[in-house]
């Protein structure tokens, strides 16, 4: 697949770097899991992906650059926690944010 009018990076806040390499390397299950089905599957060679990249403001759990993929492991008790201390606006900035 070629890379098409991607921006070479995504603008990212630096003082999240040390921050997302220990969210890399305190897992939840549910990050393990998938990330262990993800590397087997066959597209997996073809495009690379990050995990806990900084994008913006926000620490995401996976991350292709390639498809323009964000992909979340939101666990029920995290998004009832959010649910209370947000309007559910996070995912709508993040996206507006990002693929302008």
């Amino acid at each position: 697949m070629k890379r098409k009018n991607l921006p070479p990076h995504l603008p990212y806040d630096k003082s999240l770097v040390e921050r997302a390499r220990e969210l890399r390397n305190n897992a939840t299950p549910a990050e393990k899991l998938f990330w262990h089905y993800l590397k087997e599957m066959e597209f997996f060679q073809e495009f690379t992906f990050n995990r806990q990249k900084p994008i913006g403001h926000y620490i995401v759990d996976f991350y292709c650059h390639q498809l323009r993929l964000v992909i979340e492991m939101t666990e029920i008790l995290t998004m009832r926690k959010r649910q209370k201390n947000t309007t559910g606006t996070g995912r709508h900035i993040l996206n507006r944010t990002i693929w302008k």
